[in-house]
């Protein structure tokens, strides 16, 4: 969605010759200021729209209408939304490469690894697409700004990944499972991302209660998982694993430049004890679990 603002700064630059960075200079606001002008993500102060109007020569009428334009697209309030399979059919004409070439565009931009460690757009699309209950993007104006990815995993599978013989890179079709039958399988939490420009505690909070629905999903199907594996790559996401109660099992060698490399896993009954907040629908969730997981019930439906 671009607005009748971002449209008539965008076109005024355009005309003009100038930069986002030398309007900011004239205005007195900084760069990002402008930026989200721009972007529709802000609207300008009774100051700033003063100063536009006198540096671009707009008219009153001018500003009114685009105030209203503002109001009447939710002025910015309202433009986070999680997307699913839907938004790879509309925006990327059901090409998962294309829409996977997105992804990992914001991987090597936020997580700072390579091709080696994180895949291919090939490698992904399959499994994004056979494995289309297990991940949600985070859109923002068309644009995606955050996801979440998990792969249901033999278990042989997930102990490799954890025991740090297995890069993301590494997985395959072959190793997914798929569950339908009521049981218990094992999980590999493969990445929770926001760019830096949209991270707060609402958006992390938007991905997470996703998640958590799936499994709750999933959990009233008689569908449970027994084992959750993920690998920590940021001071952040180590924090909002053992916040949650998982259990940190070991240190990974250092493969990227990442300052943190460490594994945290939850198993069986475990997982009915995380601290989930209910909030996030973490009551359910956690019953459903407890229920479920009784001393008498065995584990191991994809082995």
């Amino acid at each position: 969605m671009t607005s009748k603002l971002s449209a008539a700064i965008q076109a005024e630059l355009i005309v003009g010759g100038v930069t986002q960075s030398a309007l900011a200079h004239k205005l007195g606001v900084s760069s990002t200021t402008v930026n989200h002008w721009i972007k529709g993500r802000k609207f300008p102060d009774r100051e700033s729209l003063a100063e536009l109007k006198s540096a671009f020569n707009w008219t009153r009428d001018d500003i009114i209408e685009m105030a209203r334009d503002y109001i009447l697209n939710d002025g910015g309030l309202k433009i986070y939304r999680l997307a699913h399979t839907a938004f790879v059919k509309s925006m990327f004409e059901n090409d998962y490469e294309a829409f996977l070439d997105a992804l990992l565009a914001l991987d090597r931009e936020e997580l700072r690894v390579d091709e080696h460690h994180i895949g291919t757009s090939n490698q992904w699309a399959k499994i994004f697409d056979q494995g289309s209950d297990f991940w949600r993007v985070l859109v923002y104006d068309d644009e995606v700004v955050g996801y979440w990815q998990a792969s249901v995993v033999r278990e042989d599978v997930l102990e490799r990944i954890i025991r740090g013989e297995l890069l993301d890179s590494e997985i395959t079709c072959e190793m997914l499972c798929h569950p339908v039958l009521p049981g218990n399988y094992s999980l590999y939490f493969c990445v929770l991302l926001l760019s830096r420009e949209h991270r707060s505690a609402k958006n992390l909070q938007r991905l997470l209660k996703s998640f958590l629905g799936v499994l709750e999903d999933f959990a009233r199907s008689g569908i449970f998982f027994d084992d959750i594996g993920t690998v920590a790559v940021s001071r952040e996401g180590s924090q909002l694993c053992e916040s949650l109660g998982m259990v940190k099992i070991r240190n990974l060698e250092r493969r990227t430049e990442h300052e943190v490399f460490e594994v945290f896993r939850a198993r069986g009954s475990i997982i009915s004890t995380l601290r989930i907040p209910n909030s996030l629908g973490g009551k359910d969730l956690t019953d459903l679990y407890r229920e479920h997981f009784t001393p008498e019930q065995k584990t191991g439906d994809c082995r």
